[in-house]
């Protein structure tokens, strides 16, 4: 199994102060502009941004770059953890928003004209509540939003899903 060769573009581009880097000998995978794939086995670049990309034929093109080996390992340039979470995203949609609750008795009159308008669901879900903006920062309670909805179950994520 081949190792991932992990560069910092920034990092490897002040070796040589005024001239490129240059990495040769990887198997490179990148995406263009269009979104398609693309491999290579040579790579230039100077502070911070990549020159070129392609094939060994980039020694003659940049003399003065500063060479490095890649080994022959997989390099990754411009890939970074960068993620969304969509399937979240459109499942909020179909449930009742409480970002913009101001307390927990907004948040639960929110349901309770949510679940007015949805009288077919036979539960309802949510998600947003964030007890840090509201007034003494205390968690909601079932007993408040009992008040508002009691005749069906009710579940609601915190704003960040790591509490219901």
């Amino acid at each position: 199994m081949k190792h991932l060769l992990f560069v910092s573009l920034i990092l490897f581009s002040n070796f040589t102060i005024g001239a490129p880097t240059h990495i040769s000998n990887v198997n490179g995978y990148t995406l263009n502009n269009q979104g398609d794939l693309i491999q290579f086995s040579d790579i230039v670049f100077d502070g911070g941004k990549v020159l070129v990309i392609g094939g060994n034929s980039l020694v003659k093109d940049y003399p003065d770059a500063t060479l490095i080996d890649g080994k022959n390992k997989v390099m990754l340039p411009g890939l970074i953890d960068s993620h969304g979470h969509v399937m979240g995203l459109g499942e909020t949609l179909l449930q009742v928003d409480l970002r913009e609750s101001k307390s927990a008795l907004d948040a639960a009159k929110k349901v309770q004209t949510y679940a007015n308008t949805q009288q077919t669901l036979p539960w309802i879900t949510g998600r947003g509540w964030n007890q840090v903006l509201w007034p003494g920062k205390q968690y909601p309670t079932a007993n408040i939003l009992d008040e508002y909805v009691n005749n069906k179950p009710v579940m609601l994520s915190r704003v960040d899903g790591h509490a219901t």
